[in-house]
């Protein structure tokens, strides 16, 4: 009996020890992804509030609509990016607001295009996954040409959805 209790204690504790190390991966990947979440380009963010107060003087009604869709892009970073997954709809309400801050800093806003087509009712995906290449887009096309362009383009076709950023 001594030999066999023997053995389920060691059964248990490698149980338990096994228990813990999934506990532990599990807190590394979830503070990974809150870091991840929580790093806002402070570029973006200076480049934004010093548009908007360029704007205040010109068109106050513009820069309080663009300082609302500001405080909408940083509380959905914020708060509505720390579950797993969120609505499509309230990701594609982000890259709106987003697409909308930097047309603050483009001339001619028409050669920026954004177009949704599908259903999206009742469809969850990982938050922030369309961001990194809208951000990318911008940052590396010189929209002060007016022959260059930004198009982006999410088709959803049941629960299959493709996303294009050109």
């Amino acid at each position: 009996f001594a030999l066999i209790g023997g053995l389920f204690r060691i059964f248990f504790n490698w149980v338990e020890q096994g228990k813990i190390k999934d506990n532990i991966e599990k807190q590394s990947l979830k503070s990974e992804l809150a870091l991840l979440k929580y790093q806002i380009n402070p570029h973006f963010l200076f480049n934004s509030l010093n548009n908007i107060d360029s704007l205040i003087q010109e068109d106050s009604r513009k820069a309080s609509l663009a300082l609302n869709r500001l405080s909408e892009l940083m509380r959905y970073m914020i708060y509505d990016s720390e579950h797993d997954k969120v609505h499509l709809e309230k990701e594609i309400e982000y890259v709106k607001n987003y697409i909308s801050i930097q047309k603050l800093r483009v001339k001619n806003e028409q050669n920026i295009d954004f177009e949704v087509k599908g259903n999206m009712e009742n469809i969850t995906i990982a938050p922030m996954i369309f961001i990194a290449f809208v951000e990318n887009a911008f940052k590396h096309s010189s929209l002060k040409n007016e022959k260059n362009k930004i198009n982006i383009r999410l088709s959803i076709n049941n629960s299959l959805i493709e996303f294009t950023c050109i």
